[in-house]
């Protein structure tokens, strides 16, 4: 079953949020696939070893405070290095797989 980017980000952001309850297991996550609208905008706010794998359509990768960008098509993967915000932005409609 495929989610959207925002149905993954808010899933992660929880797992990792210090607000969760200690009572509650820490989500984990693998891998997972996604469809990506043109001109749809997601951030990851912990990002530093995040994966995003294209396997069609268009991304384009930034980090906050980085100068670099990272165009992703169809085939090509990136790693983030970084603990900053990394924002991801589908320049085409894109189906992705991201993992932690």
């Amino acid at each position: 079953m495929k989610q959207t980017f925002r149905q993954f980000i808010v899933r992660l952001t929880h797992s990792f949020s210090p607000l969760a309850p200690a009572t509650q297991p820490p989500v984990s996550v693998r891998e997972r696939d996604f469809h990506v609208e043109k001109n749809e905008v997601v951030a990851f706010s912990r990002a530093n070893g995040l994966r995003v794998k294209c396997a069609s359509g268009i991304l384009w990768i930034t980090h906050d405070s980085d100068l670099r960008d990272v165009i992703l098509s169809a085939g090509e993967q990136y790693v983030s290095d970084l603990a900053s915000r990394m924002v991801v932005f589908a320049l085409e409609d894109a189906e992705a797989t991201v993992s932690a």
